[in-house]
C-alpha cells in the first residue's frame, strides 16, 4: 500500500541518518565487483567519472561523513538521498547485488 511504503522510506531515512558513519565506510571501502563493475555504479545517479573520483579522493583520505563527500566530489548526487534509493530498490525490487538489505 502507499501508507507502508511511506513508512518504509521514514525509516530507511531513520536509519541512514543514524548510521551515517556505516554508510559513508560503504564510500571508503567499496570495491569492484567485477572487471567491468564496481560496487559504486550501482548506487542510483552514480557513474565511472563519480566512481574514479571517489576512489581518487578516498586513497588521500578517507570520508567521514556525506557533508565531507559533498565537498571533495565534484557534481555527485546526495550520498545520502542515494543510499537512501538503492536501500529502497533492495528492499522493494529484486536486485543481483545487496549491499543494505541482507537476506532478501
Amino acid at each position: 500500500t502507499e501508507a507502508a511504503k511511506e513508512q518504509l522510506e521514514e525509516f530507511v531515512k531513520k536509519t541512514v541518518e543514524e548510521k551515517e558513519k556505516e554508510f559513508v565506510d560503504f564510500f571508503n571501502k567499496a570495491d569492484a565487483i567485477n572487471k567491468r563493475v564496481h560496487q559504486i555504479e550501482l548506487l542510483p545517479g552514480l557513474g565511472k567519472k563519480h566512481m574514479q573520483e571517489i576512489i581518487k579522493q578516498r586513497k588521500e583520505k578517507e570520508f567521514v561523513s556525506f557533508e565531507d563527500l559533498k565537498k571533495r566530489v565534484p557534481n555527485l548526487p546526495d550520498p545520502q538521498k542515494t543510499i537512501e534509493k538503492r536501500m529502497m530498490k533492495e528492499l522493494t525490487e529484486m536486485e543481483r547485488y545487496n549491499f543494505f538489505a541482507r537476506g532478501n
